[in-house]
C-alpha cells in the first residue's frame, strides 16, 4: 500500500501536466494516466489493502462495522472532494489538483506508521468477544521479537507459502516473484474449487452492476425525463449520498448490534439478513426510479436504492467468513477486480439502454433503472439460497 500511493500520485499528476503543455501535447495523451494503474494498480489496490488490514485486526460484527465505516469514509471523501473542488476552482484552476496531491502525500506519510510485522502467534484474549486482534498502529517502543507461527494458523501450507512479507535471507527477486506467483495461483485454485465462494463473488459482480445505475445515470435520466438542469438534479444526488451516510454510520451498525447483543444472533445471521434486506431495497428502489412518472416517486426510489449502500461491505464480510485467513488478500483482490469489472460492464449497458429508451420515447428513459432493479431483485433471490457455512453451523449448534 505504501508503494502504491506514490503511483497514484503520479497518475493524478499526469493530466495537469498534460493540460499545462496542452499546446505541445495532444489531448489524447491524457489517457496515458491509465498506464500508471498497470504498474501500481491505482486506488483499487489501496482499497483492497485497507480491507485486508481491517480483516486482520477484527472479526465478526466488529469487522462488519469496520467495513461499513471504511465505505462511509470513502463516501464522505467523495462528497468533500467535490465540494472542495467546486469552491477552489473559481479561485484558481490548479488549486483542486494541488489539494488532491497534498492529501495523497498525507496518506503516504500516514501509511508509514502502519505496522506490517506479523502477529500471528499471539492469540486473542478469550475474555474478549468481537474485539480487535492486534493494534493497527505500531507503538514507538515496540521491540518484541516475533515468535514462530503457530501450526493451527499455518494449517496445510507448505513452508515456502508462509507469510508473503517474510522472505529468507539470500532470496533473489526472481525467487520472490516465483513464490508470489505460486501463492497467487494457489489462491485462485482455492477460489475455483470453492462453490460457495464463487456464488458470493458472482453476487458481488451482479450487485455492483445494479448499484452503478444510480451514480451513472441519475443526472441524465432526471434531465431528460423531468426536464431538470444538471445543477438542480445534483440535489437528488446529494440526497442519495446523505441517505447512504446515515445507513452506513448509524442504521446498519445499530441494527447489527441489536441483532448481535439483544437477539443473540451470530455474525453470519446478522450479516446475511442485512445483506438480503439491502438487496431488496436496492432492487425495489432502482425499479421504482425507472417507472416513476413523478418526482415524488423518484425521490422515494432514490431513498430506497441508497438504503442498500452497505451491501458490498456485508458481502465482503460474508466472503471473509467463507475463506481461510491465508487467502484473504487474494480473494479481496478478486473482489476489487469484480468491482471494476462491474463498473466497466454497467457503463456500456446503461448507456445503450438509455439511448434505446430515448428512441422509444421519454417514458422509456428509465429503462436502465428497470434493468438495474431486475439485477438487484435477482441478487435478493440468490441470497435467499445462501446457507450457513458448515463450520459456522457446527459452532452455532454447539
Amino acid at each position: 500500500m505504501r508503494s502504491n500511493c506514490p503511483k497514484c500520485k503520479v497518475k493524478l499528476t499526469w493530466p495537469p501536466i498534460k493540460g499545462w503543455f496542452s499546446g505541445a501535447l495532444k489531448i489524447r495523451l491524457v489517457l496515458a494516466a491509465v498506464g500508471f494503474e498497470l504498474v501500481g494498480g491505482g486506488f483499487g489496490v489501496v482499497t483492497t489493502m485497507v480491507h485486508v488490514i481491517a480483516a486482520d485486526v477484527s472479526s465478526g460484527q466488529a469487522r462488519t462495522r469496520l467495513f461499513l465505516a471504511i465505505h462511509a469514509i470513502g463516501t464522505m471523501a467523495a462528497i468533500l472532494g467535490q465540494i472542495t473542488s467546486s469552491l477552489l476552482m473559481p479561485l484558481n484552476l490548479w488549486l483542486p489538483w494541488i489539494t488532491g496531491l497534498s492529501f495523497i502525500i498525507l496518506a503516504i506519510s500516514s501509511s508509514m506508521i502502519i505496522r506490517d510485522k506479523p502477529q500471528l502467534a499471539s492469540k486473542p484474549d478469550s475474555g474478549i468477544v468481537d474485539s480487535e486482534r492486534a493494534p493497527l498502529i505500531e507503538s514507538p517502543d515496540f521491540a518484541a521479537p516475533q515468535p514462530e507461527l503457530h501450526a493451527d494458523i499455518r494449517g496445510s501450507l507448505e513452508a515456502d507459502q508462509i507469510d508473503a512479507t517474510v522472505w529468507p535471507e539470500g532470496s533473489t527477486l526472481k525467487s520472490s516473484v516465483v513464490k508470489a506467483c505460486g501463492r497467487l495461483k494457489g489462491g485462485f485454485k482455492n477460489i475455483t474449487a470453492h462453490s460457495r465462494l464463487i456464488f458470493l463473488l458472482t453476487l458481488v459482480l451482479i450487485c455492483q452492476m445494479s448499484e452503478d445505475a444510480l451514480p451513472t445515470m441519475l443526472l441524465l435520466y432526471v434531465s431528460k425525463r423531468f426536464g431538470w438542469s444538471f445543477a438542480r438534479a445534483n440535489y437528488l444526488w446529494a440526497l442519495g449520498e446523505g441517505v447512504q451516510l446515515a445507513i452506513l454510520l448509524v442504521l446498519l451498525p445499530g441494527i447489527g448490534r441489536i441483532l448481535n447483543l439483544k437477539i443473540g444472533w451470530d455474525a453470519y445471521s446478522a450479516d446475511s439478513t442485512m445483506a438480503r434486506s439491502s438487496t431488496a431495497l436496492l432492487g425495489l428502489g432502482t425499479l421504482l426510479m425507472g417507472v416513476a412518472g413523478q418526482v415524488p416517486f423518484l425521490v422515494v426510489g432514490i431513498v430506497l436504492a441508497s438504503s442498500g449502500a452497505g451491501l458490498q461491505s456485508l458481502l465482503r464480510s460474508l466472503i471473509t467468513d467463507s475463506i481461510s485467513p491465508t487467502d484473504v488478500s487474494v480473494v479481496y483482490s478478486v473482489v476489487t477486480i469484480l468491482h471494476v469489472l462491474g463498473g466497466s460492464l454497467a457503463g456500456p449497458l446503461y448507456s445503450t439502454t438509455f439511448s434505446a429508451g430515448l428512441r422509444l420515447g421519454t417514458g422509456w428513459t428509465g429503462l436502465p433503472f428497470i434493468i438495474a432493479g431486475g439485477l438487484g431483485l435477482v441478487s435478493f433471490a440468490l441470497l435467499l439460497l445462501l446457507r450457513r457455512p458448515a463450520a459456522s453451523a457446527n459452532n452455532s449448534s454447539s
